[in-house]
């Protein structure tokens, strides 16, 4: 096992935010969420996230999985599409 640690500070949650959602919109479909974890596409087609960008964690569903999404997405490393 590998552990990552990662930290919750303003600025890191902030980065996991965006580039989370930058790997989701992205039109290559670098991320593909297979339809059996209905959990993890309801928690993120319902996340609500404050102006610092952290999880609304009372008014979002399946709070924990969207955390989780956020964490192993600040993982990945890509080029923009003009730089390939």
């Amino acid at each position: 096992m590998i552990v990552v640690p990662v930290s919750f500070a303003q600025e890191n949650r902030m980065f996991m935010t965006s580039h989370s959602r930058r790997l989701l919109d992205d039109p290559r479909g670098l991320i593909a969420i297979n339809p059996k974890f209905d959990k993890l596409v309801i928690g993120l087609k319902a996340a609500i996230f404050d102006d610092q960008g952290r999880l609304d964690k009372e008014q979002s569903p399946h709070n924990d999985l969207t955390d989780c999404f956020q964490m192993l997405c600040s993982l990945f490393k890509f080029k923009p599409a003009n730089e390939i």
